[in-house]
């Protein structure tokens, strides 16, 4: 496990960094605490494992990067979008964006399709968010 989670034995992590880790376990657990571990929602891993689309059980999809060009912190300059190594330690800040349901983009509050620099724990608030759209 990487330095930057830390699993508590009831569940929970401590949580700095996005990692491809964490968001695969938060999934994991998703699935396990709300459906029995029935396979309901999925997560897919980005080119260069520097983000993740998670598919929702109500089909919204949730697309959380971190490479270097989104509006995130982790600015590297040797790396390129294509082709990017795998960060294991993340970045402390990541860009969303939701699609909903009906595959329409939804708008955060300044009118914008992606929202920059959001935590880990901003970031599960907009994945629940996205768990109240219907179709």
């Amino acid at each position: 496990m990487s330095r930057t989670t830390k699993y508590h034995m009831d569940g929970r992590w401590d949580v700095t960094n996005h990692t491809v880790e964490y968001w695969t376990k938060w999934v994991i657990r998703f699935n396990e605490v709300f459906y029995g571990g029935e396979c309901r929602a999925s997560i897919t891993i980005g080119r260069g494992a520097n983000g993740v689309h998670i598919t929702l059980p109500n089909e919204a999809e949730v697309s959380i990067q971190w490479h270097c060009h989104v509006t995130c912190s982790r600015k590297n300059p040797r790396v390129f979008l294509f082709g990017e190594p795998h960060d294991p330690e993340g970045s402390p800040d990541a860009e969303p964006m939701i699609t909903k349901p009906d595959g329409k983009d939804w708008k955060f509050e300044d009118g914008k399709e992606v929202i920059g620099y959001q935590s880990v724990l901003e970031t599960r608030e907009w994945l629940t968010k996205a768990l109240m759209f219907t179709h």
